[in-house]
C-alpha cells in the first residue's frame, strides 16, 4: 500500500529543498533596460535617440516581425508612453512613435518627453519595453 503522507524525515528533506531554492525576488531596477543621458543634439531636435543595439536587444525582440520590418523601412510605429517617475501616480502621455534615423541605424523615439516633461541636457532617464502591456515605460532619474 502506498503512503502519500510524508514521514518526518521526508518533510525535513522537503524543507531543506525550499531553503536552498528560495522564491526569487523581483528586482524592479533590472527592468530599466535602457539608460540614457540627454544630449544637446536631442534637446535641439526635441527627440530622444536610442541606439540600434538598445532597440534591437530590448524592444524589437518583443515585437512581431512585421512591426519590426515596418520600422526598418522608415515608417513610424506608434506606441504608448507611460511616465512612471512617480510610481503612485503614473502618467500616460499617449501615443508616441519609433522611427529609424537615416543614414544611421539608430532610432528616434518619444517626442512627447521633451514637450511634456521639458527634459534638459544632462538629465538621466531610463526606459523599458513593458511586454505585459506592450508600451514604453519611462522614468526621470
Amino acid at each position: 500500500m502506498d503512503n502519500f503522507i510524508p514521514s518526518k524525515s521526508e518533510e525535513g528533506v522537503e524543507e531543506r529543498v525550499h531553503d536552498v531554492n528560495p522564491t526569487p525576488i523581483l528586482n524592479v531596477e533590472n527592468t530599466w533596460t535602457i539608460s540614457k543621458v540627454i544630449t544637446d543634439f536631442e534637446k535641439s531636435v526635441q527627440r530622444l535617440v536610442l541606439s540600434f543595439g538598445d532597440i534591437k536587444k530590448h524592444v524589437f525582440k518583443h515585437w512581431m516581425k512585421d512591426m519590426v520590418e515596418h520600422v526598418k523601412k522608415g515608417n513610424n510605429q506608434y506606441v504608448e508612453l507611460w511616465d512612471i517617475t512617480e510610481a503612485v501616480d503614473p502618467i500616460n502621455w499617449g501615443t508616441t512613435y519609433i522611427q529609424m534615423m537615416k543614414p544611421s541605424k539608430d532610432y528616434i523615439v518619444c517626442k512627447d518627453l521633451f514637450v511634456n516633461i521639458r527634459l534638459n541636457i544632462g538629465d538621466e532617464i531610463r526606459l523599458y519595453w513593458d511586454v505585459g502591456s506592450n508600451n514604453f515605460k519611462f522614468k526621470l532619474i
